[in-house]
């Protein structure tokens, strides 16, 4: 049986992970090499993250 992709432990860490580095109170409106620096991450990470906060929209918060 196939697992749904939230329910792979590995999906689950990045995200958890993601959340707790970049915190989306902390990095709103932030360019990626601000989020770089503050959070102390790569920019492959800043990059992510800040796609996934995008595709939720919280632009319009």
């Amino acid at each position: 049986m196939k697992r749904r992709v939230y329910e792979d432990p590995e999906w689950q860490a990045n995200c958890f992970a993601g959340e707790l580095l970049v915190p989306k109170h902390i990095v709103k409106g932030m360019s990626i090499d601000e989020i770089m620096e503050k959070c102390n991450v790569t920019y492959r990470m800043a990059q992510y993250q800040l796609s996934k906060y995008e595709e939720e929209g919280w632009g319009n918060d």
